[in-house]
Formats: structure tokens, sequence, C-alpha cells
């Protein structure tokens, strides 16, 4: 059975709700990265895809994303997987490092950038 709603209960509904801060783009926003930083670190274009894809509005995604550090952001998805790629031959290691950061909508550049600090020490790899 369906119910009709008047427009003035959604509208008071939709106010309350604003007004209690239940409906609020930017905090969304705003933890949405966060968790994705602390567990699912992905680049800021396919952070921009998935808030777009959840109905944020493009400057609301510009403030929640300006202090995104990509490589930061690279670095800490892939430091989890270096163990296991730890006795892969340095071509195959890049490969999956490559691969695994391209999925997550890096580029060449920061894919280069992590490629390079795993292979220099600077992580768990060496």
């Amino acid at each position: 059975m369906k119910k009709e709603i008047s427009v003035p209960v959604i509208d008071e509904t939709l106010q309350k709700l604003m007004e209690d801060k239940l409906l609020d783009d930017v905090a969304f926003a705003r933890m949405f990265v966060e968790s994705r930083e602390r567990h699912k670190p992905r680049s800021r274009f396919a952070l921009t895809c998935e808030l777009r894809q959840k109905g944020i509005k493009e400057g609301i995604i510009d403030m929640s994303l300006e202090n995104i550090d990509e490589e930061v952001s690279a670095w800490n998805a892939v430091q989890p997987r270096l163990r296991t790629w730890q006795g892969l031959t340095p071509d195959k290691f890049k490969k999956k490092l490559f691969n695994y950061l391209q999925y997550r909508g890096f580029g060449y550049e920061i894919s280069l950038s992590a490629w390079n600090r795993a292979i220099s020490g600077d992580g768990d790899f060496s």
C-alpha cells in the first residue's frame, strides 16, 4: 500500500533534520573522506567520483578534498601490501604496485613516487 505524504510534512521533516544536523553534506563529505583515508585510501579523482555519485555538490567536494596529499594516500594504500609482495621479482612487484594504485585512481607520477619510496627502503619492503 502506497501512502501519500503532503509537501508541507516533507518540508517540515527536512527542516527538522537540517536543524538537528542530520542532513549536512559538508559534514558527510568530510567524514566520508576521512574514513576513506583511514581505511581505503583513494586518489582525489576517485574520491570526487564517489562523492558525486552520492549527490554531493562540486564546491563541497573541492572543500572536503583540499587537504588530501595523494602521495601520502598512495603510500598508505600500498603499505599493508608490501610484505605480501616482498618475495616478488622487482618487475612483478612494480607491476603489482602500479596496478594496485591505478585501480584506486592514482596516476603514474604518484605510483612512481610510491614505487621509489618502497624500493629505497623507506618502508616495510626492504
